[in-house]
């Protein structure tokens, strides 16, 4: 009888044993699974780019029959990581330009992570396989680029006053710095709720307006926005810059976003 209850003793020690370790197995688990989970949501963004349908060129999209802005999808580039910053890349171009013409882009961000991003739209260098620029340099010192964004009655916040020049990030080398066109833009997470606890929405979109301004636009504006007046090494004077009319596929610098948790 002794020997028994010294067995069930020990199969009851050895029982707590075994259940200890087996709490403390899930706990780190379950701490490891949701301290991944937590990194894992800091950054998780898809950018889509567009292109829009715009017969007069004048910075509004046709509409289709339903009143819907026509896009056409370009591509889209994602942004996945536990770091608390990270951006994507994505290259436009633009098939024939006219003096004064406007030709809008839209961009959709979307984040799919628990919490708020701010995002940043800049443009940088456009580098090929062998390291050269692919950016049609001549061109695209003469656009100007306003971001706008997409409000939730529809209507497009576009500040005249907030265009950014590319010819102010062309340097004398016949390189491209990098160039802000706007900053600040929130995005929601999937866990922001609004006043009242609601849902928001965890998604945007920008529109973007790139503009061939005038020769006597180029000349104050450049110069006034810290610019070295860079456009002049391309256009010598009012008649060279209208050569530029009618060109095509006119690279531009690649957009580059940068999302931050």
């Amino acid at each position: 009888m002794k020997k028994n209850k010294l067995i069930i003793t020990a199969l009851l020690a050895a029982a707590s044993v075994l259940m200890v370790s087996i709490s403390y197995a899930w706990y780190v688990n379950y701490n490891k699974i949701n301290s991944f989970k937590f990194k894992m949501a800091r950054i998780n963004t898809v950018v889509t780019l567009y292109s829009s349908t715009d017969t007069n060129y004048n910075g509004v999209p046709d509409k289709d029959k339903n009143g819907n802005y026509l896009f056409t999808y370009i591509g889209e580039e994602s942004a996945v990581t536990d770091d608390i910053s990270s951006s994507v890349s994505l290259n436009m171009l633009i098939t024939d330009i006219m003096p004064t013409q406007i030709y809008t882009f839209k961009v959709h961000v979307k984040n799919e992570s628990e919490v708020a991003n701010s995002v940043r739209f800049t443009f940088v260098d456009y580098l090929g396989a062998d390291g050269s620029s692919k950016i049609s340099y001549r061109y695209i010192k003469a656009f100007s680029v306003n971001v706008g964004e997409v409000l939730s009655d529809g209507a497009v916040a576009f500040n005249k006053d907030d265009k950014t020049y590319l010819a102010n990030a062309v340097n004398s080398d016949g390189t491209f710095s990098v160039i802000t066109a706007k900053e600040g833009v929130i995005v929601s997470g999937t866990l922001d709720k609004d006043s009242s606890g609601n849902s928001v929405l965890n998604e945007t979109d920008c529109w973007l307006r790139f503009e061939l301004e005038t020769y006597a636009d180029l000349q104050s504006s450049v110069t006034s926005n810290g610019g070295s007046g860079a456009y002049l090494n391309v256009f010598s004077d009012e008649n060279d810059y209208m050569s530029v009319k009618g060109a095509e596929n006119i690279i531009f610098p690649l957009l580059k976003v940068y999302i931050e948790a």
